[in-house]
């Protein structure tokens, strides 16, 4: 947190299932966030925007007759909204949704969604 209202962080992602037909292997995703919360009891809590972008490679499907698939790297900027609730004993909960553009073009899909369930303590 750089203050009440502003954070930043990154999310790792390693996927151990590599036989899904188009799925992430490995992710790394730095963002920006901007709350906008009046309590002013704890920082970095409620509704928030978030700025990220996403750096991922993985497979995807070509031809499904003969099992062809495309490894693949792709960068993606795009924006997230949640909202992030903690209560007085630390515990956190926080909900997510955003979309990017892919920038390469290395991948059938222009866009990547994501989608964030967190539970967690803040110490």
């Amino acid at each position: 947190m750089l203050d009440r209202n502003i954070g930043y962080g990154a999310s790792l992602l390693f996927n151990f299932n590599t036989s899904n037909d188009y799925f992430e292997d490995f992710s790394l995703t730095p963002f920006f966030r901007m709350y906008f919360q009046k309590d002013e009891q704890f920082g970095a809590k409620g509704f928030f925007v978030e700025a990220f972008t996403a750096f991922y490679t993985g497979k995807e499907d070509v031809d499904s007759n003969s099992n062809t698939t495309n490894s693949f790297f792709e960068t993606a900027f795009g924006f997230s909204f949640g909202k992030k609730w903690i209560n007085f004993k630390g515990f956190v909960f926080e909900v997510k949704l955003g979309i990017g553009r892919n920038l390469l073009g290395n991948t059938s899909s222009e866009v990547i969604g994501k989608g964030d369930l967190y539970v967690g303590y803040r110490f």
